[in-house]
């Protein structure tokens, strides 16, 4: 867990509002079938839609386990991690297949989206670089002029970190690490109709044939970098699902994204058996952290009854 952390994540998890900002691409509706979308969910979360097809992003039941930065805040230092070209230009151009970032026009494109922590007891007693490498992360897209170029993830639960006069990040010193992750992207139009909260929503839908009982929440994955993200989105009633290779099971709580592979395509996520708790050691001491209700420790690609 370094001062600099940076983590191969995921294609940006993109809101249709970012097409219009990075260029090209649907507009207003971002091309949803908002009759379908209408279709996939309850009743009670079909009538929160917008007329322009976007879905209200969910929240966690009860209060984030610590404060959280402002977006502003967060994106003040997004854009000065962008200015460290020299730390970055190298790992983002090798995520874009060799393709460099333009960092003279890259600039934030889109609201930040707010990934929730997988545990529910991080406290303030906690060494620091604990709470920033399990703690909830704002996520911040770049775009160039030709499209997406970069994701920044920027600890949440961190509001000493600041950025200097001179546009430059002050690092407090003894304060721990983690705070920063980036990855590079690049334009493929499947990804940001897969990564929406409402794809997920009629991702999840077309998958099982049950309807979204609540809004998509953007949760971090334990084990699974800060920009790595998927959405929570839970049924109305329990399907039968099988995750991976493991017995199928009936569940509610399912989940829609990729696996963490950079590319790969977004699908079905299932929890799987296990512990309801993360363990990890720092500094030879060893730490046991509960995960929220409902959020498995392990994912694994989910697939209708016993089928694979």
């Amino acid at each position: 867990m370094g001062g600099r952390t940076r983590r191969r994540g995921v294609v940006g998890l993109l809101l249709p509002v970012l097409l219009a900002a990075c260029g090209g691409g649907p507009t207003e509706s971002g091309g949803v079938d908002v009759a379908a979308l209408r279709a996939a969910v309850t009743p009670e979360l079909a009538a929160t839609i917008r007329a322009d097809g976007t879905i209200p992003l969910g929240e966690l039941p009860g209060p984030l386990s610590l404060p959280v930065i402002p977006e502003a805040q967060a994106r003040e230092l997004a854009i000065a991690v962008m200015r460290q070209e020299f730390w970055i230009a190298g790992s983002l151009a090798e995520d874009r297949g060799g393709k460099p970032v333009d960092f003279a026009t890259a600039r934030p494109c889109g609201p930040a989206l707010l990934a929730r922590s997988p545990v529910v007891d991080l406290t303030p007693d906690l060494p620091q670089e604990v709470i920033n490498f399990l703690g909830a992360r704002w996520l911040i897209l770049f775009c160039d002029q030709a499209g997406p170029a970069a994701h920044i993830a920027v600890a949440a639960h961190f509001p000493e970190l600041r950025v200097g006069e001179d546009g430059r990040l002050l690092f407090p010193q003894g304060r721990g690490g983690s705070w920063f992750e980036w990855t590079g992207v690049t334009w493929d139009r499947r990804v940001p109709a897969m990564s929406t909260p409402e794809a997920a929503v009629l991702g999840t839908h077309a998958a099982t044939g049950g309807r979204v009982a609540r809004a998509p929440v953007l949760m971090r994955v334990p084990g699974w970098g800060g920009i790595h993200s998927v959405w929570w989105t839970p049924l109305e009633q329990p399907v039968r699902v099988r995750p991976g290779r493991d017995e199928p099971r009936d569940e509610r709580d399912l989940f829609w994204g990729n696996m963490g592979r950079y590319g790969d395509a977004a699908r079905l996520l299932v929890g799987r058996e296990g512990g309801r708790s993360v363990e990890l050691e720092y500094e030879g001491r060893p730490i046991v952290l509960r995960l929220v209700d409902g959020m498995p420790r392990e994912l694994a690609a989910g697939s209708l009854g016993g089928g694979q």
